[in-house]
């Protein structure tokens, strides 16, 4: 049983619409700033505290074989995830340019996850307080 707390499904639920809402768009233009990402969780500012709760869904993520929706989220400016989530996503520490590699692959899985995956992974996602 996963215990992921109420935060870290509210992240992945907020991703999980944002990425679902942005699967016309090129792979690329799928990705969210961090700030962007604060907004739609109803904070003022992204707080460095979520980027744990990013590391969690990324574990998760890859336990469940759900698409990596915690790589959607960069670093304004760098347009990039940070390199631990990167790490923690990949399992390894990998050159530049494997790294990007990877990341343009988990960008397009992201891209052509099927909707009965995301409707899946919706599911597992809610609230304990709705489940």
């Amino acid at each position: 049983m996963e215990t992921l707390t109420d935060r870290q499904k509210l992240i992945a639920n907020t991703l999980i619409d944002w990425a679902r809402e942005h699967k016309g768009e090129a792979a690329h233009d799928m990705i969210i700033e961090e700030s962007e990402l604060a907004k739609l969780l109803g904070d003022a500012s992204w707080k460095r505290a979520n980027n744990e709760d990013l590391y969690i869904l990324c574990a998760y993520c890859s336990r469940k074989e759900y698409p990596m929706i915690p790589l959607l989220v960069v670093i304004p400016g760098l347009r990039k995830p940070e390199k631990p989530l990167m790490t923690h996503a990949f399992k390894a520490t990998l050159p530049a340019a494997e790294n990007a590699k990877r990341w343009d692959a988990a960008l397009k899985d992201i891209k052509k996850t099927k909707v009965a995956t995301w409707d899946e992974f919706k599911k597992n996602m809610q609230p304990a307080s709705e489940e």
